[in-house]
């Protein structure tokens, strides 16, 4: 069992057992075949080993700052789930307060609904009777700006991997290196797609996009690489998730119609900080598919924000 077990049959130790029986009940099953079903399903569920180790590490969070906060009930330390829950309000607050990664800010709205996710996995809570910050697109620095360890990473000496990336939309490193050549789809048309594990051990196959000396270089690779690993080793600071939108808006942009052929219907408008962009609808279903996505919105989100109406 992960995280603290100094604290044996302390609400700690309660809600690390929890987090593991979660763990063993969605090991081997879907969570997209889940969503369909029912939530009720996924109540009880986690899905990914690393989701896990995230849901431990931020349980310990919680746990750690009600401990410094001196948080009682009725004089004595929390013993059980609901008698903690009552301290959740100032956690929400204390994370709101806590410094950011970079100087001069806070903890962001992504940040502070991560961490209490994890609480709230625990303890059976919803979002909604919370006041938690909301999430905004431009709040989002992952792959918008230079990080500090891009620098240690060159997209010049890495062209192949790059270029792989950007021809596939593979989701992260861990998908990267988990391609073997054997992925490999050619239907004899012309047309090649990849084979991919997901996330939540959702297979999809993805179409390989880019141009015809783009994509030979990924065939290339994957054929060469027979039955073993593609990229059995990734540079930590390529930024997969760049590549990703790159993929993205190739295909979105591929499919998109011109504004003068798409009636108000056909078309999505984006809310929030958005407000006022529009996408073609289909186009945007078409990507969604190969990236592995159920919801458009995901892609206007989080990728398709580089392209300009």
């Amino acid at each position: 069992m992960r995280g603290k077990r100094n604290e044996t049959h302390s609400v700690r130790f309660l809600g690390h057992q929890r987090l593991e029986d979660y763990f063993a009940n969605g090991k081997g099953t879907k969570k997209h075949i889940d969503k369909h079903k029912s939530p009720d399903v996924m109540k009880g569920k986690l899905y990914m080993d690393s989701t896990t180790n995230q849901y431990h590490k931020h349980w310990d969070d919680f746990c750690d700052s009600m401990k410094q906060a001196d948080y009682t009930v009725n004089g004595h330390r929390p013993r059980t789930f609901e008698e903690a829950v009552g301290y959740m309000p100032a956690y929400i607050q204390e994370l709101k307060s806590r410094p950011g990664a970079r100087p001069g800010t806070s903890f962001s709205a992504w940040s502070v609904r991560a961490y209490f996710a994890a609480a709230a996995k625990v303890m059976g809570l919803s979002a909604a009777d919370y006041d938690l910050p909301t999430r905004h697109r431009q709040d989002i620095t992952r792959s918008r700006r230079e990080a500090v360890r891009d620098k240690h990473f060159s997209a010049e000496r890495n062209s192949e991997l790059v270029n792989f990336c950007c021809c596939t939309g593979l989701r992260s490193r861990k998908e990267l290196q988990q391609i073997q050549g054997t992925d490999l789809i050619d239907d004899g048309s012309g047309q090649y797609a990849i084979r991919v594990y997901g996330k939540g051990g959702r297979l999809r196959e993805s179409v390989i996009y880019g141009t015809q000396e783009q994509i030979r270089q990924v065939v290339d690779r994957m054929r060469a690489a027979g039955e073993e690993l593609v990229w059995p080793r990734v540079h930590s600071a390529a930024d997969i998730h760049s590549y990703r939108a790159e993929y993205a808006c190739r295909l979105y942009e591929a499919h998109a119609r011109d504004s003068k052929d798409l009636p108000p219907s056909e078309r999505y408008c984006c809310r929030g900080d958005l407000k006022g962009q529009w996408f073609d609808r289909k186009a945007m279903l078409l990507a969604s598919r190969e990236l592995g996505h159920s919801r458009i919105n995901v892609i206007a989100e989080h990728y398709l924000w580089r392209i300009t109406k």
